[in-house]
């Protein structure tokens, strides 16, 4: 059983420790978990800067408005004439076919009176109301682009076109340039490429910008990805303008963060390898280990010191009191502080000692008490007077070792011719042996009266 016990202060420091580890795995367990939801969010969140830069350095349809701009430029001026006839409106668009699709010149009424595109001939421009907004390079504008929705003009069969316009020189009308989606994109290709290219995320992350048919058509230079091809991942592109899709999965070989945004005339996705996200996650893991391993080794110390300092010492001193309490030591008293625990209970063990001190004072005042009467019943029962006689005389004193033991004598004569006398020592001492000498005394002396010879009458009393 003894074998099985264990100090207070090993039980305290074993469980200390076992909720110390419980709670340092559980604090690591969860530091992870949220260290992981962080670093998947700062993933995202650099992705999305990228995106938001990238959109705000460049502008397709500015770009593709300047540039429509300066081509209208050569147009107005010159002379007006010249391109008031059909074939010549013509000519221009075989001639400049990759950049233009339509050509209309418009009179100060509105009126088309020539087009590359017979099918608009004589179609009043300021009636509609999509194309009204052209009046407006007749009342100071100089410049006015359609947003880029489907022609107002366009059959089932025509393509659909967009329309920017400038006024001609002299005031006699105005020149209406039309596009149609493919060109539009050529253009704003021609633009993405230079941009895209020479952009990175991070040292190995890139972006891609795919045309509105999911194939590629820039790429970042640390991408590696050729151009003029799909998507890998079609899925991982948005449904609806203006959408950003966020994905972690494989791509192209990497597992990668993935934001991909849809606008109206392209996909923009931004692509971040998690190996490279992951090794500053990996960073930050094991300097959030380190910090919560000094914090809980601080802790375990700061706590053992505390323990040590306000618990196993206080339980130490009562115990150092206690053993000289039972070691007989009444005179010691407990000391234990730090806590009304640790007061309460010295508290306790001293008055508990002190009502102990009275009660054996009280044993002892009472034992002495019926000590001396014992002794007094004793001596009474001694014979103190000693007879005078011609035959014989005699003397007896007793002194006890204590104040009442077994040690006796008597005298008596028996008949007018014999004395009786006996001298004894009973084993033991104190108020037993006392006892026991008062009836050893009557029986010798009732066995004597009837005068038996010593030998029976010590027989008779054994």
């Amino acid at each position: 059983m003894r074998t099985s016990r264990k100090k207070i202060k090993t039980i305290i420091y074993k469980w200390l420790i076992v909720i110390l580890m419980i709670s340092f795995a559980a604090a690591a367990a969860l530091g992870f978990f949220f260290q992981n939801l962080f670093s998947r969010r700062q993933a995202f969140t650099l992705l999305g800067e990228y995106i938001d830069d990238f959109q705000g350095d460049w502008d397709p349809n500015a770009d593709l408005k300047i540039y429509v701009e300066e081509f209208l430029d050569d147009v107005v001026l010159s002379d007006p004439d010249t391109y008031r006839q059909n074939e010549k409106l013509k000519g221009l668009i075989d001639t400049n076919g990759e950049i233009v699709s339509e050509l209309t010149v418009i009179d100060t009424d509105g009126v088309v009176v020539a087009s590359s595109n017979p099918d608009i001939m004589g179609r009043n421009f300021f009636e509609d109301g999509t194309t009204s907004a052209f009046r407006c390079l007749f009342e100071g504008e100089d410049y006015y682009a359609m947003d880029y929705d489907p022609n107002p003009f366009a059959g089932d069969d025509a393509p659909e076109l967009v329309y920017a316009g400038r006024p001609f020189f002299d005031g006699s009308g105005i020149i209406l340039m039309g596009f149609n989606e493919d060109i539009r994109w050529i253009h704003i290709t021609a633009d993405l490429y230079d941009k895209v290219y020479n952009s990175r995320i991070g040292a190995t992350g890139y972006l891609l910008v795919c045309h509105p048919n999911k194939t590629i058509n820039g790429a970042s230079y640390t991408s590696g990805i050729e151009e003029e091809g799909p998507f890998e991942k079609p899925e991982l592109l948005p449904e609806n303008d203006g959408e950003v899709k966020k994905t972690v999965t494989e791509l192209y070989g990497k597992k990668s963060y993935v934001s991909a945004l849809r606008q109206p005339d392209y996909y923009l996705v931004a692509v971040y390898p998690a190996n490279e996200a992951d090794d500053l996650k990996e960073k930050n893991n094991s300097i959030f280990v380190g910090l919560i391993l000094l914090v809980f080794s601080s802790l375990f110390i700061v706590l053992i010191a505390f323990i040590n300092n306000h618990i196993i010492s206080q339980v130490k001193k009562i115990h150092g009191s206690l053993k000289k309490i039972t070691d007989g030591d009444l005179d010691e008293r407990a000391n234990a502080g730090g806590s009304v625990e640790f007061y309460d209970l010295s508290g306790g063990i001293n008055d508990t000692v002190e009502k102990l001190e009275d009660m054996i004072q009280q044993a002892k005042d009472q034992m002495a008490e019926e000590l001396m009467n014992a002794k007094r019943i004793q001596e009474s029962a001694v014979p103190q007077k000693f007879p005078e006689n011609e035959a014989f005389g005699i003397y007896a004193s007793m002194n006890t070792a204590e104040s009442v033991g077994g040690d006796f004598y008597d005298f008596f004569m028996c008949g007018e011719d014999t004395l009786v006398f006996a001298i004894a020592d009973v084993s033991g001492k104190g108020m037993p042996a006392a006892l026991y000498m008062m009836r050893a005394k009557t029986l010798i002396r009732t066995y004597a009266m009837q005068g038996l010879p010593v030998e029976e009458v010590a027989a008779m009393t054994n």
